[in-house]
């Protein structure tokens, strides 16, 4: 996410300044937005409004969020040819699930003024955003990490990801925006790691291990890492997000049999909610079929 204007994003655990939540000055207020396993949902910051059905049509399986401007843009792995990145008005008008059709199975995604970046496999892709259609490809933009990446984020100066070291560790890796100086083992970590957001100073990400689920900051060089919301239910996938106020996070039932919801913290990690929202909030009649997925995007 470009931190410039303060846009977060989240899938699989992705985030653009915050994932798998997203964060923009151009809205007319602050929301929030989430995927579920067939649609995209919203409600504004607060939780007020909650719509689990606000995009809807042909917006299979979104998962990953990211937001740039006037334009909320969704990964799904498994719509029209193989995969693609959809994109919609932020009101959701104007959604076209086809925005960059044939991806391959794309999971992170973060997008800034002029770039918009997606990961697969053990590749990192991007495009040039224009007026329309996004131009310009590039493919293998950062090719070659060690294993498959999931949540993507960015900021004035760098490329953030969650992916695993050449020692299998998961990590969180780095690298310069124009694809040079890759760090793959920027920040290292014993645990399950998931859920990557930015703001102009921080980095944040959920870290689960055999019990628990934490939600952990750092600063952007990768030091003070702090320990933010403790004791969360483990869940294996989040998506967390941030804005100028608050951190949210995307519990998904899918993986862990616990219950979808979604959760909100102050900036430093206090007056934790678990059920910020939760239910029907979050999903589609909250039937059981239906659950959250970790794509989650904020603005502010």
């Amino acid at each position: 996410m470009f931190s410039g204007s303060r846009i977060t994003v989240g899938v699989l655990g992705v985030t653009l300044l915050s994932g798998g939540l997203i964060v923009g000055t151009t809205a007319a207020h602050a929301d929030v937005y989430w995927t579920t396993m067939s649609t995209i949902g919203t409600a504004d910051s607060d939780g007020d409004g909650a719509n689990p059905k606000f995009i809807k049509k042909r917006a299979v399986a979104p998962d990953a969020l990211a937001v740039s401007g006037n334009h909320l843009y969704w990964a799904s792995s498994g719509n029209v040819k193989r995969g693609s990145i959809g994109r919609s008005r932020l009101d959701g008008t104007r959604a076209n699930p086809a925005y960059l059709p044939g991806i391959r199975s794309p999971l992170g995604l973060a997008v800034s003024d002029s770039y918009l970046y997606w990961s697969h496999g053990s590749k990192i892709s991007r495009a040039k955003l224009g007026k329309g259609a996004a131009r310009n490809v590039s493919a293998n933009f950062i090719s070659g990490l060690p294993s498959g990446t999931t949540s993507l984020v960015v900021d004035s100066q760098h490329i953030y990801w969650i992916g695993s070291s050449t020692s299998g560790l998961a990590t969180i890796g780095r690298a310069n925006l124009d694809g040079s100086g890759v760090d793959s083992d920027f920040i290292a970590a014993d645990a399950n790691i998931t859920g990557l957001a930015i703001d102009s100073d921080h980095l944040y990400w959920s870290r689960t291990d055999s019990k628990t689920t934490t939600i952990v900051r750092s600063d952007l060089a990768g030091g003070n890492i702090t320990d933010l919301v403790t004791g969360l239910p483990k869940h294996l996938y989040m998506g967390i997000g941030v804005n100028s106020k608050y951190i949210y996070w995307t519990a998904p039932g899918l993986w862990s049999g616990l219950k979808s919801v979604m959760g909100r913290a102050n900036l430093d990690g206090s007056s934790p909610d678990q059920q910020f929202l939760s239910g029907s909030q979050l999903v589609p009649g909250g039937s059981s079929w239906q659950t959250m997925l970790p794509g989650l995007a904020v603005t502010d």
